[in-house]
């Protein structure tokens, strides 16, 4: 994420579909991970599923 600050860290909030495969569609699953301008985030997404992430300076 080299849009970010290179030595401030981050929180991200990761919202994404609760079953990867697309089992319950209206279900959301959320993580909070720390994060820097170094962290590369994977995700495994169902052809209909979604992702969103919320990144804020960490406390």
């Amino acid at each position: 994420m080299r849009f970010l600050e290179p030595i401030q860290p981050y929180a991200a909030r990761i919202y994404r579909a609760a079953q990867p495969e697309g089992g319950a569609p209206t279900k959301v699953a959320g993580d909070e991970l720390r994060v820097d301008a170094t962290t590369v985030l994977h995700a495994d997404l169902a052809a209909n599923g979604g992702l969103a992430v919320r990144i804020t300076p960490a406390d």
